[in-house]
């Protein structure tokens, strides 16, 4: 499977990036990518008495891909040319 820059946003936009663990699939041209991955977040609520609007506002934010595969509608393992440092950098 050959990824490009919109299979990675298509990607990013499946993850629920909710703190813990998590599991996206995503499907190209008969073949289905699975990746696991932790995302950890941090911040506050900002409930300033005068200015406070209420809103989360994150402080940290970090996305680790944990194991990554790929099969074929065979079941048989692919090669993939996933690079987890682009998901990484969406999050952050």
């Amino acid at each position: 499977m050959t990824l490009n820059k919109q299979d990675y946003q298509n990607i990013y936009n499946l993850m629920d990036l909710e703190p813990g663990k998590g599991y996206v699939e995503y499907e190209k041209e008969g073949e289905t990518l699975c990746i696991d991955y932790d995302y950890e977040e941090e911040g506050y609520v900002e409930d300033d008495y005068y200015n406070g609007t209420g809103a989360y506002v994150t402080t940290y934010q970090n996305l680790c891909i944990e194991k990554v595969g790929s099969w074929n509608e065979d079941g048989d393992e692919t090669e993939n040319n996933f690079d987890d440092s682009i998901l990484e950098r969406m999050a952050a």
